[in-house]
């Protein structure tokens, strides 16, 4: 824990720091999905999720073969449950809603490779920790209990990501999107669950790379 906040505080204070490509400000939303989530076939469960940030990416090295890039955030993130199972004499179902706010930092690598015109990949790590969460669960259409969601949000994460985005740096608007891998993000049953999220992402920037000013 304490070097997962050594980690974020770090790239929050390189916000500060020169870099050598500037981007305002970037913003997107994800579609998290958790990997088997282990109900019964019988029973009718279905659960879905939105991923909302924003973010600031600061770079590193844009004129070597290899640009680093810390990019420190803010998120919220929803998830909505439902489940429903029927016998002789019964009915059950409940409606469960788990929402929280996170920090993080995402720490990526991305090759600047001449050969390749049009795009660029890059990968990386996401370390983040909660700042809040809440759940609540309806059950039988009523209100069964409410709570500061940690029995669902794990108290922070990590996880794996790959993007791709058009190579053309002087855009004004870059749009990404991205891929992420979360080991152990949730917690479900008692039992720990993978995630993985699609994110799409748009970037505002205020011009053009230091390297092309001294350029000119």
């Amino acid at each position: 824990m304490k070097t997962l906040l050594t980690f974020l505080f770090i790239s929050l204070a390189s916000t500060v720091i020169y870099s050598q490509e500037k981007t305002i400000v970037s913003g997107g939303l994800s579609f998290p999905v958790i990997i088997n989530p282990n109900h019964s076939p019988s029973d009718v469960y279905s659960i879905s999720g939105l991923d909302f940030f924003i973010e600031k990416q600061i770079s590193f090295f844009t004129d070597k073969s290899l640009q680093f890039s810390i990019i420190p955030g803010l998120n919220f993130i929803k998830f909505h449950e439902y489940y429903s199972t029927t016998g002789m004499g019964f009915w059950y179902e409940y409606d469960k809603y788990s929402k929280a706010a996170s920090l993080y930092s995402k720490f990526t690598f991305c090759p600047n490779l001449k050969q390749v015109y049009w795009v660029t990949m890059y990968g990386g790590v996401d370390l983040g920790v909660y700042l809040w969460s809440d759940l609540k669960k309806i059950q039988n259409r009523k209100i069964q209990n409410q709570d500061n969601g940690r029995s669902f949000f794990n108290a922070e994460y990590y996880g794996f990501l790959l993007g791709i985005a058009p190579k053309q740096s002087d855009f004004f608007i870059v749009p990404k999107l991205e891929f992420s891998f979360y080991p152990n993000f949730v917690t479900m049953n008692e039992q720990k669950r993978n995630a993985v999220k699609i994110s799409l992402i748009i970037s505002i920037r205020s011009g053009k790379r230091e390297k092309d000013k001294i350029a000119k």
